[in-house]
């Protein structure tokens, strides 16, 4: 299986922590992220966190991130962006708590409650009407959401997901459920809002940090953009089914006399989306054994409809 983490070796990590935080201590790395190099360390009476990259595009956004939402979204504060030697740096302040995941079913149900909360303070987060990736300038591209999702998927000579289609010619990626995940995919899009929402992108339960009762912060902005909001609630739904979320959500919207137009057929895009890009994510990886587990949670999705 292969790894896209950063081959960033510890002695280089503590060298760049060192010379920003000439007395850090307490150095140690995080098990977290697939393309990052995550570590925590202390200075002082703080403790922060640090982001390795390869490039610096995505560090950059989530800065503007901050800079532009930190104030009404437990998003922790981020200090620097910088660069040494071709490894790309982010420090920020380590938010009180740990990941929601460290907790047990009883306390993470618990959570949801405030996290229910937050998540709604994220929907009501004015932006402007465009759709898709948020640049490091703020920006996004699209007219709708379904140009959005179409355009994850275009080939592209450059990026992560560079000549992708040449999976089609190896040993794990099938052309024929990556079809079916996509075509039905577009397909729902299309009863999506035109209005656009913020989105986080990654919204589980590992990117999020709780101090057992409360929501402490929402880190990770990396992948961030501007859609349909129940993109979020189908990536939590997606990993964690038996927190029953989406629904919780739905629920606490129609209390308040609130109706969301076309959710299930919303929610099934977007879950769709998660499951053909993961196609694509584990036979780029080699993962099989992740890989088959997507595949079957996409035909999963596809009976259910």
């Amino acid at each position: 299986m292969k790894s896209f983490k950063m081959n960033v070796s510890d002695s280089n990590v503590s060298r760049i922590i060192r010379l920003n935080y000439p007395y850090a201590t307490n150095i140690e790395q995080l098990n977290m992220g697939e393309l990052s190099r995550v570590y925590t360390f202390k200075a002082g009476d703080s403790e922060y966190v640090a982001h390795f990259r390869l490039t610096s595009e995505s560090l950059k956004k989530a800065k503007m991130i901050y800079e532009r939402f930190g104030d009404t979204l437990p998003i922790p504060e981020v200090l620097d962006v910088g660069e040494l030697d071709g490894i790309h740096f982010m420090f920020s302040q380590k938010a009180n708590g740990k990941p929601i995941t460290s907790f047990d079913g009883t306390t993470q149900a618990s959570i949801l409650q405030h996290l229910a909360t937050v998540y709604s303070d994220i929907v009501k987060t004015e932006i402007d009407h465009t759709f898709g990736w948020i640049s490091p300038s703020g920006q996004a591209t699209y007219d709708t959401w379904s140009e959005a999702l179409e355009s994850f998927f275009v080939e592209e000579d450059h990026g992560f997901h560079a000549n992708w289609k040449q999976l089609f010619d190896g040993q794990i990626l099938e052309k024929q459920a990556f079809d079916d995940g996509y075509t039905k995919m577009m397909e729902l899009s299309t009863y999506a809002p035109q209005k656009s929402y913020l989105v986080h992108g990654d919204f589980h339960l590992g990117n999020m940090l709780s101090d057992g009762q409360l929501v402490t912060g929402i880190v990770d902005w990396e992948m961030s953009m501007q859609g349909d909001f129940v993109f979020d609630l189908a990536g939590l739904h997606f990993w964690a089914p038996e927190l029953n979320f989406p629904e919780k959500m739905k629920a606490a919207w129609n209390k308040q006399g609130i109706d969301i137009p076309h959710f299930h057929e919303r929610l099934y895009a977007t879950l769709l989306f998660k499951a053909t890009d993961g196609l694509r994510f584990y036979a780029k990886q080699e993962n099989m054994e992740a890989y088959q587990f997507i595949k079957n949670k996409l035909y999963q999705l596809l009976n259910e409809l």
